[in-house]
């Protein structure tokens, strides 16, 4: 009995361990209505202890100048200290109304001398509040996050920062729905959900970027993740169950990505143009990580201003971390184990503690049928892919395990025959990959 004991435990995944936010501290702008229900709506789905939200009176601008910054500093390090808490919160969350960023000099890249590259966001700054390096907030230049590149759980303890992120959106009902599909242990199904990893240059340095690219969409193809990796000088859109999507482009589209996005996704928008703003119709020469949390990504990264290639947010480090099974690190974690600045422009966005479990039963799109055509199914194992006009460009085939028991590239339109006879009788899944489309059906295989 002590034997099937143990065996129970050691089946328990870790990643469904209970989760409290009682080390969450909540910003809320007292001069903000927006600002007020995010807070409080998060505190209620969260169970944050309210002695854990901090109210702050400040701008309703998204820019705002050091002075103003240092007001809100001092407000937030005032909650902290009076309410013993400077030592126990290791995640500050800020919410839709508090300033965005600080513009104390130019964020031009051209300036040299004391004036250059000094925009930061209020967010990267709060990181390094209550700590031995708080002297370098409103400085010049950046600090090393001691965070950067870890491997280990997150604690302020240790690490001497915070880690902080935003609930942000253009409108309350995008924050709200950004909560509603986040959190801890949400499921994910490796067998369908996706990551798009799309490099979208013109620059001369291209190469740089989509070798970076190319590196980790094989990293995750190895590690059983479905992947859409789309090197060219154009954006990709309209992509199927994205769980993971990484942009970065000099060149500027209007066009809505129009993903659909699974609940607990993440994104890294890196635009060589950057402006960033959660204002309705402020920026409308480009798509902006406001627009990605409007379709219904549940998380994100940007620059607010340009930045150097060596401060660029590592894709590699944060999909590999977000998608650990074993470790089960959390957003807040995985996105600042990625982010090598602090007291710098990066911005994130999101519920810091949601984190993602496998869960392969999530049900599963089947394929519009007058586009693509699976059959017959159940089948002994001949199977027939006719896809009208629709370039296939790849049909994979997966087990339940998530690993590739069948793949070819026809390249081709019209019906194609496919000999699965070898595979053993159950149920699989297979990825039908168009031009514009990943799609998904499972399929049957008897004796």
């Amino acid at each position: 009995m002590r034997l099937l004991k143990t065996l129970f435990f050691l089946l328990i995944p870790f990643a469904q361990w209970s989760q409290t936010y009682n080390d969450v501290a909540v910003i809320i702008n007292d001069s903000s209505d927006v600002s007020s229900a995010v807070g409080h709506y998060f505190r209620i789905e969260r169970s944050i202890p309210n002695q854990n939200i901090i109210h702050i009176s400040a701008s309703l601008n998204e820019t705002i100048d050091s002075l103003e910054f240092e007001a809100i500093r001092q407000q937030i390090e005032d909650h902290l200290i009076v309410n013993g808490l400077e030592n126990t919160i290791n995640y500050i969350v800020t919410t839709k109304g508090v300033p965005l960023w600080i513009e104390r000099h130019t964020c031009d890249f051209s300036q040299s001398g004391p004036n250059q590259v000094n925009c930061t966001t209020v967010d990267s700054e709060l990181t390094l509040i209550l700590s031995s390096n708080s002297s370098g907030i409103s400085n010049v230049g950046a600090i090393i996050n001691p965070y950067f590149e870890e491997n280990a759980h997150f604690s302020k303890a240790v690490y001497d920062m915070y880690i902080v992120t935003r609930l942000d959106g253009y409108t309350f009902d995008d924050i709200k729905n950004m909560i509603d599909r986040s959190g801890p242990n949400t499921p994910v199904n490796k067998l369908s959900h996706q990551i798009v990893l799309d490099p979208s240059l013109t620059v001369p340095d291209s190469t740089y970027f989509n070798d970076q690219m190319s590196t980790l969409n094989q990293s995750m193809l190895n590690d059983g993740w479905q992947t859409t990796y789309h090197p060219d000088t154009t954006w990709i859109y309209n992509q199927p169950q994205v769980l993971g999507y990484s942009r970065i482009t000099n060149n500027l589209s209007i066009n809505p990505v129009n993903n659909e996005w699974v609940a607990g996704s993440i994104s890294n928008v890196l635009d060589f143009n950057s402006e960033i703003s959660f204002v309705p119709n402020t920026i409308t020469d480009t798509q902006t990580l406001a627009d990605l949390i409007s379709e219904g990504c549940t998380g994100g990264h940007t620059n607010a201003a340009p930045t150097y290639y060596s401060y660029q947010l590592r894709d590699s480090i944060l999909f590999n971390r977000y998608l650990d099974s074993l470790e089960n690190y959390n957003l807040g974690e995985s996105y600042y184990m990625a982010i090598r600045p602090l007291s710098w422009n990066d911005l994130v966005i999101g519920d810091p503690k949601t984190t993602v479990i496998i869960d392969n039963t999530l049900s599963i799109p089947d394929p519009t049928l007058d586009e693509i055509t699976i059959g017959p199914n159940p089948s002994t194992g001949q199977v027939f892919v006719q896809a009208n006009d629709l370039l296939i460009n790849a049909i994979t085939v997966v087990n339940y395990l998530g690993q590739v028991v069948y793949r070819e590239t026809p390249k081709t339109t019209g019906n194609i025959h496919l000999d699965l006879g070898h595979l053993s009788s159950g149920t699989y899944f297979m990825q039908v990959e168009t031009d514009t489309q990943l799609y998904s059906s499972k399929i049957v295989i008897m004796d």
